[in-house]
């Protein structure tokens, strides 16, 4: 992420530009979000929590359109996971990133996953009026919360199976 950046302007070294979480591969973009043990399994995590399942490219432009595509072609689906794969993107790099590489702090996954549930539950909080379930709604069945209900999902997915 930023460490290229910091070793370009001279800030830091090139033995510096390991990935933070010192699992030895030199830090990118690519690695830290979807090769990295430590940060890629919070995306199998996700997945779960909203009842999903998929597989991870090697692309970051691919991810995301898998990502944000994987309960149909909806567009408050969409919407729905392009918030929680920004809102993870965020939770990952601009606050775990920042305190792993300065603070030599590093939160465990599960407290990423909740940050991710809280930043998530608390921003539809505030831009939708009618959003009226509680943390607890929230964190046992999102898809729920928002009217997204299982029988569709599965009929859009038996029919792009079939056809």
């Amino acid at each position: 992420m930023c460490k290229h950046k910091l070793l370009n302007c001279g800030i830091i070294s090139v033995v510096d530009t390991n990935c933070v979480t010192d699992c030895e591969h030199s830090e990118s973009t690519q690695h830290l979000f979807l090769e990295c043990d430590t940060f890629a399994k919070i995306w199998q995590q996700v997945r779960f929590w909203i009842g999903v399942s998929g597989v991870d490219h090697y692309s970051l432009r691919d991810h995301f359109v898998q990502f944000t595509n994987c309960l149909g072609a909806s567009r408050a689906r969409r919407s729905f996971l392009q918030l929680l794969w920004l809102l993870f993107v965020w939770c990952l790099a601009s606050m775990e990133w920042v305190h792993r590489l300065f603070d030599n702090f590093h939160t465990p996954n599960v407290e990423l996953i909740e940050k991710v549930k809280f930043h998530s539950y608390w921003w539809l909080k505030a831009n939708n009026a009618t959003f009226v379930f509680g943390c607890q709604q929230w964190w046992s069945d999102p898809l729920a919360c928002l009217g997204i209900d299982w029988l569709s999902i599965f009929v859009i997915v038996w029919l792009k199976l079939c056809f």
